[in-house]
């Protein structure tokens, strides 16, 4: 049999009424490390994706949390007491977002033409690059 406690789990507790309602066990260094390895390899993926693919990503996003906002709201008032409507402003506004990002995200990966100018002094030893951001 398995003891349950803060030393071998992560305890979820209602703060409302200090009951418990879930717990999930520690893992071991191997298993931390293999997720690690898989947010790296995922991040590898993401940075390759297509702007386009990345905003149909982040709008689908918006949809899931939309969809599944009163399941989400209701576990964020057992688990960290906060009202449940400001529970579900929680969830729309991270949906808003999510939208945002679609939206502005695009012109904001856009290249840049470099905002520098050479100055050549007379003896042409040194150069001066000179940002203004």
């Amino acid at each position: 049999m398995t003891v349950i406690s803060h030393q071998t789990h992560a305890l979820s507790i209602n703060p409302a009424t200090g009951e418990r309602i879930g717990h999930y066990p520690y893992e071991s260094d191997a298993v931390l490390d293999a997720a690690l390895a898989r947010a790296a390899a995922g991040y590898a993926v993401w940075r390759r994706t297509p702007i386009e693919g990345r905003v149909g990503q982040l709008r689908a996003l918006a949809v899931a949390l939309r969809d599944n906002a009163e399941t989400m709201a209701l576990m964020i008032t057992n688990e960290m007491g906060k009202p449940i409507a400001q529970a579900r402003g929680e969830i729309e506004k991270c949906a808003q977002l999510c939208d945002w990002y679609a939206e502005a995200g695009p012109a904001m990966l856009a290249p840049e033409p470099p905002r520098f100018r050479w100055a050549r002094p007379v003896s042409n030893t040194v150069r001066l690059a000179r940002c203004w951001r």
